[in-house]
C-alpha cells in the first residue's frame, strides 16, 4: 500500500512539473508574439492657447510706422484648440496695402532653446489672400528675428512654422537677409505676428494654438 501511495505521489509531482513547463512555454510564446508598441511622438508645448487671460495688444500708432492694427480680443467664434482664439482687427488699408502687427511681451515660455520651431493656426475670413510672418525679440537688446512671409488664403491654414535654427530668419546683424538663426533663444522678450493685407480692406484675422515644437 505504501508503495502504491509513493507511486501516485510521484506521478502527481511529475504532472505538476510538466504543467509548469507548458505554462512557462505558453507565456514565453505569448511574449514573443506581442505586437511592437511605438514610442509616443513628442508633444508641442503651448506658447499661447488664449485660455488663461489676455496678454496681447495691437501695435497701432504706438510704433509710428504706419501700422494699421486696431484691436485684439479673445474670441470663441473660431478656434483649433481650447475654447478661444485671438481676434486681431485692423483698420482699412491704403490702396497700396498695409501691415498690422500684434504682440505680447509676456510670453508663457521665455526659453525656447530646447525647441526647433513655433507653429500657429490662422483663420482668414477675408475674401482675399493675406501674408503673415512671425517674430521673436530676444536678449537684452530685444533683437528682432523675423521669419519669411507665409501666404494665407481665405479660410483656415494650420501649422504655419517659424523655424529657429535653419539659417532662415532676418535681423539687424544679418543685414535683414534671411540667413540668421535665433540668437539668445533662452531669453525671449517679445512675440509678434505681422499681417500684410491688400489695399482697401478692413477686418480681422484669428490666430490660435501657438505652440513650440
Amino acid at each position: 500500500m505504501k508503495k502504491t501511495v509513493k507511486i501516485v505521489a510521484a506521478l502527481m509531482i511529475a504532472s505538476l512539473c510538466v504543467s509548469s513547463v507548458f505554462a512557462k512555454s505558453k507565456k514565453t510564446k505569448k511574449a514573443k508574439e506581442a505586437p511592437k508598441v511605438e514610442a509616443p511622438k513628442a508633444k508641442a508645448d503651448m506658447l499661447d492657447g488664449f485660455e488663461d487671460g489676455m496678454y496681447w495688444l495691437a501695435v497701432g500708432s504706438s510704433w509710428s510706422d504706419g501700422d494699421i492694427s486696431s484691436e485684439v480680443e479673445l474670441s470663441s467664434d473660431w478656434k483649433t484648440e481650447g475654447s478661444n482664439s485671438l481676434k486681431c482687427s485692423f483698420n482699412q488699408t491704403p490702396e497700396a496695402g498695409g501691415c498690422a502687427t500684434f504682440i505680447t511681451e509676456a510670453p508663457a515660455i521665455v526659453d525656447v532653446s530646447p525647441y526647433e520651431a513655433w507653429l500657429t493656426d490662422i483663420y482668414n475670413p477675408l475674401d482675399v489672400p493675406i501674408q503673415v510672418s512671425f517674430s521673436l525679440s530676444t536678449g537684452a537688446s530685444w533683437e528682432w528675428h523675423e521669419s519669411k512671409c507665409f501666404d494665407v488664403p481665405p479660410g483656415v491654414t494650420k501649422d504655419l512654422k517659424m523655424e529657429f535654427f535653419v539659417n532662415a530668419l532676418k535681423c539687424a546683424p544679418s543685414n535683414w537677409e534671411f540667413t540668421a538663426n535665433l540668437a539668445d533663444s533662452d531669453d525671449v522678450r517679445r512675440v509678434a505676428v505681422k499681417v500684410i493685407i491688400p489695399g482697401n480692406k478692413e477686418g480681422c484675422i484669428y490666430i490660435d494654438n501657438l505652440r513650440l515644437q
